[in-house]
């Protein structure tokens, strides 16, 4: 028995990817490069999914409102 699950996420190219964050395309290139975005690639193309993305920045964001430790 073979069990099809229908994805209906968009997977984006680099340029929606990073309007949709409002970034330059390249600086999100750069970001994938450096493995920082969870993306892959398609041939020459950088593919991102767009759960996958705003996942990510959920993450950023929580990472980015955690307060400093103090090392005494």
């Amino acid at each position: 028995m073979t069990t099809s699950i229908e994805n209906t996420d968009p997977l984006l190219f680099a340029d929606a990817a990073a309007e949709h964050l409002g970034i330059h395309v390249k600086t999100l290139q750069k970001l994938a490069r450096e493995r920082k975005l969870p993306c892959f690639r398609l041939g020459k193309y950088w593919r991102i999914r767009l759960s996958a993305l705003d996942h990510w920045v959920t993450v950023q964001q929580n990472r980015a409102s955690q307060p400093f430790s103090r090392l005494d």
